[in-house]
């Protein structure tokens, strides 16, 4: 967009092009995992395994009882960021084409935003 200030109006767009993002997408952006789920899986089985000493034991448990293997992280969710943004891209050209938004620089046809849109929505919703 341009560099001038939106109005009043023009930001209460944006808003609603913001709100207007399915709850369902934002919710699956990002989803939780262990830090290191390999390494506990490695200690849950040396625990089991009769082969292992007791020594190697105590140490493997050590490891799992301490906080640092049952830390999660926040992994963002690529495919659905790029859906999410396709969306609001189509939905902001829209608004520029029946006046609400000010033109912008990059000059993408709304045809090409809903088909590349659409082409992400249909890869989402196959998996």
């Amino acid at each position: 967009m341009n560099k001038e200030k939106l109005s009043f109006e023009q930001r209460q767009v944006i808003v609603s092009i913001q709100n207007s993002i399915p709850k369902e997408w934002i919710d699956r952006v990002t989803k939780r995992e262990d830090i290191a789920p390999t390494i506990k899986e490695v200690m849950e089985l040396a625990l089991k395994d009769p082969d292992v000493s007791q020594e190697t034991k105590k140490e493997a448990e050590m490891v799992l009882n301490s906080a640092l293997l049952n830390q999660q992280i926040d992994v963002e969710q690529s495919e659905v960021a790029q859906l999410i943004d396709a969306y609001v891209e189509k939905e902001i050209i829209k608004a520029v084409f029946l006046g609400k938004l000010p033109p912008i620089k990059k000059k993408r046809s709304f045809e090409q935003a809903n088909k590349r849109f659409n082409k992400l929505k249909e890869k989402y919703e196959k998996k």
